[in-house]
C-alpha cells in the first residue's frame, strides 16, 4: 500500500433554517486511488459559518460506507458566530466550548447533551459518547458519497449560513498485487520457459500494452514468489526466490526494472517457504508471510529492499493439515489479514496487527454445527465448551428516512481461542 491526501471542499452558501435540517452532498470520484484508497484520518473544515444562536446548531457527516457522526452539537451558548472558519480534528487539543463564544479554530468533535432522538445509527464523540472521527471511519473507503446534515434543533427564530466545507484526508491506497503501471487494473504476469519476463497491461478484456521486460533473462533457479508493492510507489513489483533460499525483488515501473536487488538479509533454508505478501503493519509498503515446515508462521516487515522488522507470528505453530490460502483485508483495519483452510474444508481467518493476532475465528455456513480438528490442539471439552457459548451477532444498519443503508443482517459466526 502507499499512503496519499486529498483535499476537497464544496463552495455554495448553505442556508441555515430555524428549526429545520438541511443538507448538502458531493461525490469523491476514484481520482488516482480508484476504488481502493481507505482512510487512514479525516478532518472536517466548515468555512464562513454564522449563526445566531449556536447551542441550536448540529452537525452530521454521513461518509460512503453510510458511518453517520455527529462532529458539533450543542456548543457555543447563544452569542453569535460571524464568519467562522472551523477544522473538526481529533488531533485537536480542546473541544469546542459548551456556553461561551466560539472562536475560529481546530477543535475536536463535540457533542454536549443532550441527545437527539433518531431513525439513524448516529456515533457521538465526548461528552455525550466516546466515538472519534477515526473510530468511525478509519479503514473506510474514501471514493463514494459524502453528506453533511444541519440541523436547528429549537425554534427560537435563529437564522445562520454555511459558505463552504469540506474533508482533509489521508488515505493508504491498496495497490492490487498485479497492477504494474499503476492504472488500479490488474495486468498479467508472464514468464516463458527460457525465462523471459512479459507483461500484458490490461484494461477489462483488452490489452493496452504488452512487452517484455528490460531485463537480462532470468535463469530457472530462480522462482517468482509472489508480487506486491514493496517501495509504495502505487506499482506492484516482483519478489524472487533462489533454489538457495536467496530472495530478491525488482521494483517496477511498468514494463521497466526501476531498480533491483537481494533482499538485505541471509538466505533462508528451503525449509522456509513464501506463503505471499501482505501489509502487516499497515505502513504502505508490502511484507513477506513465510511458514516453515514446522508449522511455524514468520513475517519480514518490508521497507524497500530493506526487512525494517522481523519475527514469528506471536502465536502456536500451525500443524501442517491447515494451509494459508489467501492473504487480505478482512476487517477494513488496513492490516493484511490470513486465510486458512483445513483439509476436512473448514475456513479460519487470523485477523493481524503487525506480527501479532489480534483476533482470529472460523466460520461455517452452519451455526452450531461446526466439527473439525482444533488446529490450537484445544481439548474436546473446551471446544463444546465454546460451541454452546455461541451466539449469532448483530451488526446494525443505518438508516436515513426510509431507505435502508448498511448491513443488517445477523451474522453468525464464532470466534475460538485458539489456533
Amino acid at each position: 500500500m502507499a499512503t496519499g491526501t486529498i483535499n476537497i471542499s464544496t463552495f455554495g452558501s448553505i442556508a441555515i433554517l430555524d428549526d429545520a435540517m438541511v443538507s448538502q452532498s458531493f461525490s469523491i470520484g476514484d481520482f488516482s486511488f480508484g476504488t481502493w484508497g481507505r482512510i487512514r484520518d479525516i478532518s472536517v473544515t466548515l468555512g464562513g459559518l454564522n449563526h445566531t444562536f449556536p447551542d441550536d446548531l448540529d452537525f452530521l457527516l454521513v461518509g460512503p460506507s453510510r458511518a453517520a457522526f455527529e462532529l458539533w452539537s450543542d456548543a457555543g451558548g447563544d452569542t453569535d458566530i460571524v464568519n467562522g472558519n472551523f477544522t473538526i480534528a481529533d488531533s485537536a487539543a480542546s473541544s469546542l466550548p459548551d456556553q461561551t463564544a466560539i472562536a475560529s479554530g481546530t477543535f475536536l468533535p463535540t457533542d454536549y447533551p443532550l441527545l437527539e432522538t433518531s431513525t439513524i445509527i448516529i456515533n457521538h464523540p465526548a461528552p455525550n459518547g466516546t466515538a472519534t472521527l477515526h473510530s468511525v471511519f478509519d479503514g473506510t473507503f474514501v471514493a463514494g458519497t459524502w453528506s453533511l446534515f444541519i440541523l436547528d434543533d429549537t425554534g427560537n427564530a435563529s437564522v445562520g449560513s454555511l459558505a463552504s466545507w469540506g474533508l482533509q484526508i489521508t488515505y493508504n491506497l491498496i495497490v492490487k498485487t498485479d497492477d504494474f503501471n499503476g492504472d488500479t487494473n490488474s495486468d498479467i504476469l508472464w514468464r516463458n520457459d527460457n525465462g523471459q519476463i512479459n507483461f500484458w497491461n490490461m484494461n477489462g478484456t483488452q490489452i493496452n500494452g504488452e512487452g517484455g521486460v528490460a531485463h537480462a533473462l532470468v535463469p530457472n533457479d530462480w522462482h517468482i514468489q509472489g508480487t506486491g508493492d514493496f517501495d509504495a510507489d502505487n506499482r506492484s513489483d516482483i519478489l524472487w526466490r533462489h533454489d538457495s533460499g536467496q530472495t530478491y525483488i525488482w521494483e517496477m515501473n511498468g514494463q521497466n526494472v526501476k531498480a533491483e536487488g537481494a533482499i538485505m538479509h541471509a538466505a533462508v533454508p528451503n525449509d522456509w517457504h513464501i506463503q505471499g505478501t501482505g501489509d502487516f503493519d499497515a505502513d504502505g509498503k508490502s511484507d513477506i508471510l513465510w511458514r516453515h515446515d514446522s508449522g511455524q508462521v514468520y513475517f519480514w516487515e518490508m521497507d524497500g529492499l530493506g526487512v525494517k522488522a522481523e519475527g514469528a507470528a506471536a502465536h502456536a505453530a500451525v500443524p501442517n493439515d491447515w494451509h494459508i490460502q489467501r492473504i487480505g483485508d478482512f476487517n477494513g483495519d488496513t492490516n493484511s489479514d490470513i486465510l486458512w483452510r483445513h483439509d476436512s474444508g473448514q475456513v479460519y481467518i487470523w485477523e493481524m496487527d503487525g506480527l501479532g493476532t489480534k483476533a482470529e475465528g472460523w466460520r461455517s455456513a452452519r451455526c452450531g454445527s461446526q466439527r473439525l480438528a482444533d488446529p490450537g490442539h484445544r481439548r474436546l471439552q473446551q471446544r463444546r465448551q465454546q460451541r454452546h457459548s455461541m451466539a449469532p451477532r448483530q451488526r446494525a444498519g443505518l438508516h436515513l428516512g426510509d431507505g435502508w443503508l448498511g448491513d443488517q443482517s445477523g451474522r453468525c459466526c464464532a470466534t475460538r481461542p485458539g489456533f
